[in-house]
């Protein structure tokens, strides 16, 4: 038997984040969520509960980039598609293209070399 992730353990676990701390792929940090909480609770919370729930499918990208929107609309900074990448692990080809579709992303690759072999996203 599972528990449904609550809202105060996602605030609690947002807030453990250094503020500066690893940006997301479109370049918001925890700092941006923490600073932006009151706007932006209620999608971040439906989006991490549907995410354990369902894994990350169409519905979760959308509901985060429906997050961000609403966020810009009220401050001004947006996500710039075209200077955005994104990168995959473990994600089929048909799940990776819808979502590319949503987000309108660039494929994103890593450019350093492991034990000698180029690794790419």
């Amino acid at each position: 038997m599972t528990v449904a992730i609550t809202e105060d353990e996602i605030e609690k676990a947002l807030n453990s984040i250094r503020d500066l701390k690893a940006p997301c792929i479109d370049g918001y940090g925890a700092y941006f969520f923490k600073k932006a909480w009151n706007i932006v609770k209620y999608d971040v919370v439906k989006a991490v509960q549907d995410f354990f729930v369902n894994g990350c499918d169409a519905r979760s990208i959308e509901i985060m980039m429906n997050t961000f929107d609403k966020f810009s609309k009220s401050t001004g900074p947006k996500v710039n598609p075209a200077k955005s990448c994104i990168y995959f692990g473990g994600v089929d080809h048909h799940m990776k293209e819808n979502i590319k579709h949503i987000l309108k992303f660039k494929d994103g690759s890593l450019p350093f070399r492991y034990q000698g072999l180029h690794e790419v996203g």
